[in-house]
């Protein structure tokens, strides 16, 4: 970035949000809900204070809008069914936003990981806890079941792509990397073992009834744990990774290992 000017902001003040935005072209919203509707409203005042010659804006939403959709390949077009606050406010906020007075792009992204985020992060601790027997049950439960990860390099790329015009502008686009057939538990268990100098035995998979029905008893929400959401309509538009996918994955173990053998020293 050749050139940066960071501002203090108020969010819930018309006036500084005025004064921050009157220059600026267009607008990134990475703001992201947590429930209340708390930022819901911010998201109201940002959009009221952008000037009218703005040419864009960029809005990071969730696949969590589709909720449970039936559908074994989810699309932008597929049927929306926010199952919780969160949800429901992002589906909210993405209502709001795209009545905002500039060309929009709505990104739905999946679980987004990367340095210094939190997704996935349990899946470290237990790799760096946990008996082989319990990770390997892990595995054989999850086996297959889909992750629906997105780096966060790929998301940042993207962003930058669509802020430049690099690309066509999209009203509504999945990014997930769930075009990659690694995309999914017991590969990324492994990938992360691996960091943590341990290998899991390679069980095998149990049928997906299985772990549905285990969800059920544990009180979860079931999706289909081989559904997967389409990257057709970003790869249309010219939105690729920047790396392979499992090249990311073994970044990011690799850090969170560092980090938390440092925490343990």
């Amino acid at each position: 970035m050749p050139h940066a000017e960071f501002y203090p902001v108020d969010l819930e003040c018309s006036t500084t949000l005025r004064g921050a935005l009157s220059d600026c072209d267009g607008l990134i919203n990475l703001l992201r809900p947590d429930g209340t509707g708390r930022t819901l409203s911010i998201v109201r005042n940002v959009l009221a204070a952008l000037p009218s010659h703005a040419q864009a804006v960029i809005h990071a939403s969730s696949i969590d809008v589709y909720g449970n959709a039936g559908a074994r390949l989810v699309t932008e077009n597929s049927p929306v069914a926010p199952p919780t606050p969160y949800a429901q406010e992002h589906l909210a906020i993405e209502a709001e936003v795209a009545r905002a007075p500039a060309p929009v792009t709505i990104l739905r992204l999946g679980a987004v990981f990367g340095t210094g985020g939190k997704n996935l992060l349990r899946m470290a601790h237990q790799v760096a806890s946990e008996p082989t027997a319990k990770l390997a049950l892990r595995r054989a439960l999850n086996g297959r079941r889909r992750f629906h990860l997105v780096s966060a390099e790929f998301v940042a790329t993207a962003i930058i792509q669509l802020a430049t015009r690099q690309v066509e502008l999209p009203k509504l686009v999945l990014l997930t990397e769930d075009t990659d057939e690694n995309n999914f538990f017991a590969f990324v268990q492994s990938r992360f073992a691996a960091a943590f100098g341990r290998k899991i035995p390679p069980v095998g998979f149990a049928p997906p009834w299985m772990l549905a029905t285990a969800g059920m008893l544990l009180g979860r929400s079931v999706v289909d744990p081989r559904r997967r959401f389409s990257n057709a309509r970003a790869a249309d538009v010219g939105l690729k990774a920047p790396r392979p996918f499992s090249e990311s994955v073994d970044r990011y173990a690799a850090s969170l290992a560092g980090d938390l053998k440092r925490g343990a020293s």
